[in-house]
């Protein structure tokens, strides 16, 4: 991540995004995990800033790259019970993200991935925070 500076006096403080405005299979969704659900996409797929820098390294599986964009998708309710997250959310088999990655692979949406954590962790600027898979 970029080094963060403070704005200059009267300045105003950028506003970051929690979410990613994705282009995927041709359909437009926003996508993000809420900050106040991070816990249980933890809880179910181990640390998210872990998750960040494997996948910014390029060291990550593509059950990885589905798990997170599959939650940024469609993330639970607030209180969801523990079962019904594992059940909703363990090796999901069919949705919008296990198309697009068959279609075009895992690699092609490691950016968004890493975009979608980036957003849940720290926040995004509003000129990054958009993703198309359209060539």
């Amino acid at each position: 991540m970029p080094k963060k500076t403070a704005p200059a006096a009267g300045e105003a403080v950028p506003v970051l995004q929690t979410t990613i405005a994705a282009r995927i299979n041709g359909a437009d969704h926003t996508v993000g995990i809420p900050r106040d659900r991070l816990h249980l996409f933890e809880g179910l797929s181990g640390s998210a800033n872990a998750m960040f820098g494997r996948i910014r390294a390029g060291q990550w599986t593509s059950a990885e790259i589905v798990a997170v964009i599959d939650f940024a998708l469609n993330p639970p309710a607030a209180g969801t019970d523990p079962i019904a997250l594992q059940l909703r959310y363990r090796a999901p088999t069919s949705g919008v993200a296990i198309d697009a990655i068959n279609a075009r692979g895992a690699g092609h949406y490691a950016p968004l991935a890493a975009g979608i954590l980036g957003a849940a962790l720290w926040g995004l600027p509003a000129d990054v925070a958009a993703f198309t898979d359209e060539e």
